[in-house]
């Protein structure tokens, strides 16, 4: 047994060593690209961006498959520009590369410190399945992202239209913990803007955000820490239990009246009853009907996605789901 664990250790610290060296020497000293933004603050370019959601995609992306480093220029002039499709893909790209940065890390305090024991397993897995590897090469040369550069890149995809970044952007998903005070202006925007857009999504038909926007009425899903979104909006049971109605009925109309995701939304639907009073029940009931007549055909997320959606959120956002 003691052998064994040599050699998944040793084979560990090698897959280990390969990522680590690579990030040594490419990552940590990769250059800058030149900066296209304009030299207002963030606080100005947070107050010039006016509401408009209008879709403002050009033309094709490059394939995901390219390494960033090559792309990256054209990213950001296309971004920047006004290009929600790019604002879209350049926040999603930069996400992924902070993520793979942040597995490094973690990875080289793992075999650096030499505690390989009890740890073996998570960082055994990210390996065997090629993800980090992969990420390091696609993240090669790239500079990482300057403090709030990602929430912003977010809003102005989602202002121009883009059905992803508004998602991710009503979720909150582009904030990070590790650059709150930085982010206090893009924060700021957050406020004034989430509410507006994920009624803008859900008429579009984004199941994910109008179950997002139902768990972040539900006063029992707002226990602990509170998620973004649930910051932005106060508890509601009637708000709620009209939200959850039409997405209980639209999942049943679609075939869908089984899994995770709708047994999710059935126990909402039969809570916020029990709870609410004749007259809620009533205009949950008007709500609901009301917006059934507004709404495009509903997309719902898969079942494995509920565990985002009962936090009031929604999965992070991939460089593909930019082109949809």
């Amino acid at each position: 047994m003691r052998s064994k664990k040599k050699i998944v250790a040793g084979a560990l610290a090698l897959v280990s060593a390969v990522c680590i060296g690579y990030y040594h020497s490419e990552l940590r000293n990769r250059p800058a690209p030149p900066e296209l933004e304009a030299k207002a603050s963030n606080k100005e370019r947070v107050r010039a961006a006016m509401p408009h959601f209008q879709q403002t995609n050009m033309t094709k992306l490059p394939s995901i498959e390219t390494p960033l480093n090559l792309i990256i220029l054209e990213l950001i002039r296309r971004a920047d520009s006004g290009d929600s499709m790019a604002a879209c893909r350049l926040a999603a790209e930069y996400q992924r590369c902070d993520f793979v940065d942040r597995q490094i890390k973690h990875l080289d305090d793992v075999t650096g410190s030499g505690a390989l024991e009890g740890k073996l397993t998570s960082v055994t897995l990210t390996s065997e399945n090629g993800q980090l590897y992969g990420g390091v090469q696609h993240c090669q040369g790239v500079q990482p992202s300057a403090p709030s550069r990602i929430p912003e890149l977010l809003r102005r995809a989602a202002l121009g239209g883009n059905p992803a970044a508004m998602r991710a952007y009503v979720s909150g998903s582009g904030f990070s913990t590790d650059t709150t005070l930085e982010d206090l202006d893009e924060l700021d925007a957050y406020k004034k803007l989430a509410p507006e857009m994920a009624r803008r999504s859900i008429e579009s038909g984004d199941g994910a955000v109008l179950l997002s926007l139902a768990s972040a009425y539900q006063p029992e899903n707002n226990l602990g820490a509170r998620p973004l979104l649930a910051q932005v909006v106060s508890t509601d049971i009637t708000q709620s239990l009209s939200l959850f109605s039409v997405a209980k009925q639209e999942m049943v109309n679609q075939g869908r009246g089984e899994g995770r995701l709708f047994d999710f939304v059935d126990r909402q639907v039969s809570n916020l009853e029990f709870r609410a009073s004749a007259s809620q029940r009533a205009e949950a009931e008007r709500r609901a009907q009301q917006l059934q007549t507004t709404m495009k055909q509903v997309r719902f997320p898969p079942d494995s996605d509920v565990a985002f959606i009962s936090r009031a959120s929604t999965r992070a956002i991939r460089s593909a789901d930019c082109s949809e």
